[in-house]
């Protein structure tokens, strides 16, 4: 197998909180085989995937997105022995390939993350799909971990928001109990206008709860921070609406 090139690791910023560790020759991750079998899953380095990914997606009217990231941070906190970095992303690797569909686009996301790009594949199936391969990972492995899943079409998103969408459902999903496997929906928009309400930037926090009720009208939590933030900016008329 060829390497992850150093620095690899910086094509694409992480989740705030999940940062990911640089690239070292102590612990390479391995992307792709040299003479891949034509039936099994490769995974790309990720600029590779990215090239891939902006083609397919433009082709595709129905497609889903999904990071799968490894808790490295909790297995290191709850084992003493040290922790072989690459083996384990190599394994967890494996098990992608014997889950995952033959024709999934996959792709590097850090030193211990992984990005698949599926065609006419709906959230619902998306989650039936991934859920199983958590788990898997997680009796395999004994070490949890959290996927992200964005899909298109959703509101008034383009195919080119799939992987910003796919960050903040990643986020989403870090918080969920068990099985951490989330859909980009009304909660994840929640959480990231949560997000951007304290970083001190209520306008745009208010645009990403009006988006939040517009997937969910009956987002309860979504309506009461939109009204602290319109009463924030002294919009308190049309925060009691």
């Amino acid at each position: 197998m060829t390497l992850l090139p150093e620095g690899a690791s910086q094509y694409l910023n992480p989740p705030d909180g999940l940062e990911t560790p640089a690239a070292s020759q102590d612990a390479p991750l391995p992307v792709i085989a040299e003479k891949p079998d034509a039936a099994a899953l490769i995974f790309l380095e990720h600029q590779a995937f990215l090239d891939k990914l902006a083609m397919r997606r433009e082709a595709n009217n129905l497609c889903a997105l999904t990071v799968l990231r490894l808790d490295i941070l909790s297995w290191a906190q709850t084992h003493e022995q040290p922790l072989d970095l690459s083996q384990l992303t190599a394994r967890a690797a494996e098990i992608c390939r014997q889950q995952l569909p033959h024709d999934t686009l996959a792709g590097l996301y850090g030193l211990h993350s992984f990005m698949f790009f599926h065609p006419n594949l709906t959230g619902d199936a998306a989650l039936t799909l991934y859920r199983p391969l958590a788990q898997a990972i997680k009796e395999t492995l004994n070490i949890d971990c959290a996927c992200g899943i964005s899909t298109y079409p959703y509101l008034d998103y383009r195919q080119s928001d799939l992987i910003e969408n796919c960050r903040k459902a990643l986020a989403y999903a870090m918080l969920l109990p068990d099985l951490k496997v989330g859909v980009f929906n009304s909660l994840a928009l929640n959480i990231s206008a949560d997000k951007l309400f304290s970083q001190g930037d209520p306008f745009e926090a208010i645009q990403e709860y009006k988006q939040a009720l517009l997937a969910d009208e009956n987002n309860s939590m979504a309506w009461i921070s939109l009204g602290v933030c319109l009463a924030g900016i002294g919009r308190k008329n049309d925060a009691r609406v």
